[in-house]
């Protein structure tokens, strides 16, 4: 990313609406050299028109640091540094806090047990920001506030929350006005709303460090508080082949419904299909397509999913190579469909997705998703709910075709 792309104001909001003025601020940044210096000269300039004072990074109260994906771990020889190398620099110098900037998937394993530290307890607040925190791109960050005060003080609990609907334009307002009452007031809403775990919990049970996956946790234990179960018991989870990367041995070819083709709502009908090899020793039998059946991508665009068409009655089509196939065994496979497609489960499977440049949905996050028993007077709803919606899209898929159809007259050959 440009230097010149890097905006200083959604990252002094924060610092708005939670230090205070006589605090010292001081940044560093991972992603290269050339950006470190870019970085703190912004911040130098930023800071003192709203009111804060900046120092060098190892001799000031908080530490601003950004990681944007650096492609190599530890330090490199042009000055950058990933996030346990700052992190072990937070810890060298006087600073008190630090605010990390980093994309989800780029919080390392390595990273999370070294904020978690039974020893350390560094970790007070993991948030989820608002897309758009970078000029020029959508890419989502998280902000994790470290505090070495917090054993002295006996804090315990860390906060993750779940900012991402804040409109970033009103924050970019707040800090081109330096109010700092309103973007506290807006930064303690957000934190009220927090889900709040003592640190050594999430050690022990080894969870995420990412707000994402404790807030969607959260909602969904407060929808499932009556019986349920997870997916796994109530449906098959079947993983699509892997293509085949040579053309040695036996050979089968298969059409293959592409992410591209589901349909955004209703039922998917393959057609126009992908032709791919595949070894004929890896096709199973339960990874053809059959009707009703669920497809759900598990890879970049995780969570992506479609409901086959009951006509559908093509031999030899499969899902592609990273992507599940869900055939529900004790529910109605368009219940199933519509539950999945909720932004509740949205937000839980984002939560659990690794890996930052391409998301990757690990099998037992996918398992593991819970599935109320749904009552009939509920079912019946979504059922209500789920025809309207395939109404909607042969309504659509009729207009297009008439479209089509009409421009194909007069702008043929």
């Amino acid at each position: 990313m440009p230097v010149d792309q890097l905006d200083l104001r959604p990252f002094l909001f924060w610092l708005l609406a939670t230090c205070k003025p006589r605090e010292s601020i001081g940044g560093m940044q991972s992603s290269g050299g050339r950006y470190e210096e870019e970085f703190a000269k912004n911040l130098a300039s930023a800071l003192p028109r709203i009111g804060f004072k900046t120092a060098p990074a190892g001799d000031c109260d908080v530490v601003l640091a950004l990681e944007t994906g650096c492609r190599r771990r530890g330090r490199g020889s042009d000055g950058s540094r990933d996030s346990l190398s700052m992190l072990e620099d937070f810890l060298q110098a006087r600073a008190r806090k630090m605010y990390f900037f980093c994309p989800p998937g780029l919080a390392s394993a390595g990273f999370r047990d070294a904020v978690l530290d039974i020893n350390a307890n560094l970790l007070d607040a993991s948030i989820l920001l608002p897309p758009g925190i970078l000029t020029g791109t959508q890419m989502q960050l998280s902000l994790f506030i470290l505090d070495r005060t917090r054993s002295s003080s006996g804090q315990k609990e860390i906060a993750f929350a779940d900012a991402s609907s804040l409109q970033i334009n009103d924050i970019l307002t707040l800090v081109d006005k330096g109010d700092a009452k309103p973007a506290r007031q807006i930064f303690l809403e957000v934190m009220d709303r927090s889900v709040r775990k003592d640190f050594r919990d999430v050690l022990l049970r080894k969870e995420s460090i990412l707000a994402s996956q404790h807030c969607s946790q959260n909602v969904l234990a407060r929808v499932l508080q009556g019986p349920h179960t997870s997916l796994a018991d109530c449906a098959a989870i079947i993983k699509c082949p892997s293509f085949l990367q040579s053309r040695q041995g036996k050979t089968v070819e298969l059409s293959c419904l592409s992410p591209r083709d589901f349909a955004p709502f209703g039922y998917t009908l393959p057609r126009d299909p992908e032709k791919k090899l595949f070894s004929s020793s890896r096709v199973q039998e339960d990874m053809y397509l059959k009707p009703r059946d669920i497809v759900m991508v598990a890879q970049r665009n995780v969570g992506k999913l479609c409901i086959i068409a009951p006509d559908f009655a093509e031999p030899a089509w499969t899902g592609a190579s990273f992507t599940w196939i869900i055939r529900p065994r004790s529910c109605d496979p368009r219940v199933l469909w519509l539950y999945l497609s909720s932004k509740m489960i949205g937000d839980y499977l984002a939560g659990c997705a690794r890996g930052s440049t391409m998301p990757m949905l690990p099998v037992k996050a996918l398992q593991s998703i819970p599935v109320p028993d749904f009552p009939k007077k509920e079912q019946s709803a979504m059922l209500k709910a789920f025809e309207e919606l395939e109404k909607a899209r042969a309504t659509l898929a009729s207009l297009k075709s008439r479209t089509s159809a009409l421009l194909n007259t007069f702008y043929a050959d």
